[in-house]
């Protein structure tokens, strides 16, 4: 035990544990210390918001506790190899080891990763919600929309939204009918939005699809979505579509709907947000 005082690559370990522990009971509730006593860390700081969309953040914080420890073991035993050049071929041999191991971790981890995001897998999580955690729903949803396949599973995103409780499950599955931007995928959203944080953001980047729903071509339910989505918006773009189904639409009820949703955008006309210009 004595021997281990010797080593560099022990108290930089001890070290980087004493920092860790430090996070994990609170006195660094913004991870200054954490990441500011770790290079690999810091470096990795930007693609935070990446890794979030693949795992929790608990589980997050855990593999910065893993790699701050891993760093500063490794230049530990960089120094200890410098300062002790007896035992050099010993430790590029541990070290050698550590690489390996953390080489087979990264392959295990890329090969759980295409699994988890494979569509079969994603299919299964939307499907059956109920048996999977809410961070692998949102993942599910999200995955699905910005892979081109979402459209197939709108259905079973509006079963989630009629059934969960977790608003982070809400607002990620509306931001992912965003994406998908079908009518369809419209009409889910405007019948189960509840007020969603993304509400605004999700239709406006569906302007034409808006348009395209208060059709007088297209079925009543449709047209009345669409109608709805447009009183959310006030966009100037909306007056003549609905103007049209004010006037030449058979059915009264709608009719009337389009007409208050008129007056309305009349009174305060907007322009999108020049991100979603449809120009």
């Amino acid at each position: 035990m004595v021997k281990l005082f010797k080593f560099f690559s022990f108290w930089l370990t001890l070290f980087a544990l004493g920092i860790c522990l430090f996070n994990l009971f609170g006195y660094d509730d913004k991870n200054l210390l954490l990441f500011l006593t770790s290079p690999i860390l810091l470096a990795l700081e930007d693609y935070s918001s990446f890794f979030k969309r693949f795992i929790s953040h608990q589980m997050l914080i855990w593999l910065f506790y893993l790699l701050n420890v891993f760093f500063w073991y490794c230049i530990g035993l960089f120094i200890d190899s410098i300062v002790h050049p007896s035992k050099r071929k010993k430790m590029l041999i541990s070290l050698s080891r550590i690489g390996i191991v953390s080489c087979v971790i990264i392959l295990i981890s890329v090969a759980f990763y295409t699994f988890q995001n494979s569509e079969k897998e994603i299919s299964n999580i939307l499907k059956h919600p109920d048996k999977y955690n809410e961070q692998s729903v949102q993942i599910a949803a999200i995955k699905s929309a910005e892979d081109g396949y979402g459209d197939k599973y709108v259905d079973e995103m509006a079963a989630i939204l009629q059934t969960t409780n977790s608003r982070e499950v809400s607002n990620s599955t509306i931001y992912a009918l965003g994406i998908i931007g079908t009518p369809n995928s419209i009409k889910v959203i405007i019948e189960n939005h509840k007020d969603s944080d993304v509400l605004i953001y999700s239709l406006q980047m569906n302007e034409n699809t808006i348009i395209s729903m208060i059709n007088v071509n297209q079925p009543q339910n449709m047209i009345n979505a669409g109608i709805e989505a447009t009183k959310l918006l006030n966009f100037s773009s909306f007056i003549q579509p609905l103007s049209n189904i004010k006037n030449n639409y058979p059915n009264k009820e709608t009719q009337e709907k389009a007409a208050k949703a008129l007056q309305q955008i009349s009174q305060n006309p907007q322009k999108n947000n020049p991100k979603f210009n449809i120009d």
